[in-house]
């Protein structure tokens, strides 16, 4: 699987290009029409925004990733919240253990 870095004009453009020669294939070219089909759906799924390429390190649910910056690792802000309080109650009876209170 090749992985390309492309902007939106560009998908778009792809698009386009895949959805012409899909409608202009003959049905003797049946191999040929099933790889533009199926280039076809995964450029329509990527630019749906679709691809669940990441799990939420807290419930383990798929999820999208961003196209740019920084990769997430939580679903949802609910998660992200959870992990920050269960880091805090580990934090707290380290310390409790340690004989150490704040």
């Amino acid at each position: 699987m090749v992985r390309l870095e492309l902007t939106d004009r560009q998908v778009a453009i792809l698009e386009a290009l895949l959805l012409d020669a899909t409608l202009a294939a003959d049905e003797a070219q049946g191999d040929r029409l099933e790889e533009l089909r199926a280039l076809l759906a995964a450029v329509v799924e990527y630019r749906q925004g679709a691809s669940k390429d990441a799990k939420c390190i807290v419930c383990g649910q798929a999820f999208a990733q961003s196209k740019t910056g920084r990769r997430a690792k939580y679903c949802s802000p609910k998660c992200k919240q959870k992990r920050h309080r269960e880091e805090q109650l580990d934090q707290l009876r380290r310390r409790m253990l340690r004989g150490v209170r704040k």
